[in-house]
């Protein structure tokens, strides 16, 4: 049986009898999922009702119809029919430029409606698995251990993403113990096990019935199992479908539903975290600048770059809970863990604290603490900003007189700042850029150093149980600036 197409109405709300939702009762194969009045709450709307199509009247007074049907396009990510009462040659030139699916002149009868519909519907399907809608950049955040701000750290950016009007989905795959929705002051009335035991194939409208609304402005949450046990339907031996991997199947969904998926994996390499790792654009790696932490969090790059052979830019060093003066410097941790520090965040466990207590991220909060600006300078490092003048040194603290929220040469200025709309990350290859792929692809840069061998799909290397090598920094051992020896000094291998 072919899909429901599922379409919102945009026309004015003095429309007459023979309105546009009027025409759509009854049509086969069509859900009207809502309407609008105006263009400024269209794309809002298309996104909140997952609209495969929206039918625009061009008549809306403000803002202008086709700026309105570039955006439902470029931020709903819904297909367009445009409706015009009298057409002129202008006019015509400007929706096609915006990428319109089909234009209809009035009058025009419900069978040219709803041909206009199914043509659009299957030139731009928002459906799951569907190649032509431009998939989400997947943020995954990982440690080597627990009681680094990790958590916090997702899900502040999936905030802040979400503030910035960018679809973002919140993935809590800590499938034992997650926090997310205790941080974002939620109860999740449906989690990741109900998705599992659904069986079958994972659809659009069973991700959409699981997700938790916290509110305008910030991500839809994919919560945890609320009991440790339940872990074990999802990616151990209680699953309906043996073998299969839910958690893959899961993030291939919601990478269709939204612009940015943050997923916040759990401290082991179990089935969950190796299949959000295989999916993932970006690896956020969080540490602390301790040095039991800086030795693991070398283990782990170590498996990451030179077993599964991911690509260098792939994988994000975030230094977490920085004190100035009382830490290695972030040089000093880069050149021991012979991998670049993309951010440092400043260590503020009051403001922390107090968030985390009121179940409110602090990122929502007017404030311009160091962490609050940290997070927005990796926000916008992801997105690929510069950031506007001023605002370049938005972020935490950096020793030795750089600017702030940056490590080494980027935090004192930014290379690349202001020479458009994308940024050099720091520590990447100086002229290797950074910014949202056409269409909506991964943030990668190009020009820079890229692994020789093709990436590893993580399950299958624990699978096939690889030859050991020697951990990383272990021939020379990681020594300070100083002299100061930071971390084991051994020439065996593990």
């Amino acid at each position: 049986m072919a899909r429901t197409i599922r379409v919102l109405v945009v026309e004015q709300a003095e429309a007459p009898e023979g309105s546009l939702r009027a025409l759509l009762e009854g049509l086969e194969g069509v859900e009207v999922v809502g309407t609008a009045a105006d263009g400024s709450r269209a794309v809002e709307s298309a996104r909140t009702a997952a609209a495969d199509v929206v039918i625009l009247d061009l008549g809306l007074r403000s803002p202008d119809g086709p700026e309105v049907a570039r955006a439902l396009q470029q931020e709903a990510g819904s297909a367009v029919v445009a409706i015009s009462a009298g057409p002129s040659p202008e006019e015509f030139r400007r929706v096609v430029r915006a990428g319109v699916r089909d234009y209809l002149i009035r009058p025009f009868g419900r069978e040219d409606l709803l041909e206009a519909i199914r043509t659009a519907a299957n030139g731009h399907s928002n459906g799951t698995g569907s190649g032509s809608v431009p998939e989400a950049t997947t943020v995954v955040f990982l440690s080597a251990r627990g009681g680094v701000g990790k958590t916090t750290l997702a899900v502040n950016l999936a905030c802040w993403l979400a503030a910035r009007s960018y679809r973002t989905v919140l993935a809590d795959l800590d499938l034992e113990f997650g926090t997310a929705a205790v941080l974002m002051g939620v109860r999740p009335r449906s989690t990741v096990v109900d998705l599992c035991r659904e069986g079958g194939e994972i659809t659009r409208e069973g991700l959409t019935a699981v997700l938790t609304a916290a509110g305008p402005g910030t991500p839809s949450l994919l919560a945890c199992p609320p009991e440790p046990h339940l872990a074990a339907e999802v990616d151990g031996e209680g699953r309906g479908e043996p073998g299969r991997c839910y958690v893959g199947d899961i993030i291939a969904g919601l990478r269709h539903l939204c612009d940015y998926l943050v997923v916040d994996t759990q401290t082991c390499f179990r089935e969950a975290t190796l299949a959000a790792l295989d999916g993932a654009s970006v690896v956020m790696l969080v540490t602390t600048p301790d040095i039991p932490a800086l030795y693991q969090t070398g283990r782990v790059l170590d498996l990451l770059l030179d077993r599964l052979g991911y690509p260098a830019e792939k994988v994000r060093l975030i230094v977490n809970r920085y004190e100035q003066g009382r830490h290695l410097s972030p040089e000093e941790i880069a050149r021991g863990l012979d991998h670049p520090v993309s951010c440092v965040i400043p260590a503020d466990t009051v403001t922390v604290s107090e968030a985390a207590d009121r179940g409110e991220p602090f990122v929502l909060r007017e404030g311009r603490s160091g962490v609050h600006r940290a997070i927005v300078r990796l926000g916008r490092l992801l997105l690929g900003e510069a950031g506007p003048p001023g605002e370049e040194s938005d972020g935490g603290t950096t020793p030795e007189g750089g600017g702030e929220g940056m490590a080494g040469e980027a935090a004192a200025g930014l290379p690349g700042a202001g020479e458009g709309p994308e940024a050099v990350l720091a520590g990447t290859p100086r002229g290797a850029r950074v910014g949202r792929a056409p269409g909506g692809g991964a943030a990668y840069p190009t020009g820079s150093r890229q692994s020789a061998a093709a990436p590893l799909s993580a399950l299958n290397y624990f699978r096939r149980q690889a030859p050991r090598k020697k951990r990383r920094g272990d021939k020379h051992g990681v020594v300070s600036e100083g002299g100061r020896k930071i971390g084991p000094n051994r020439d065996g291998v593990r």
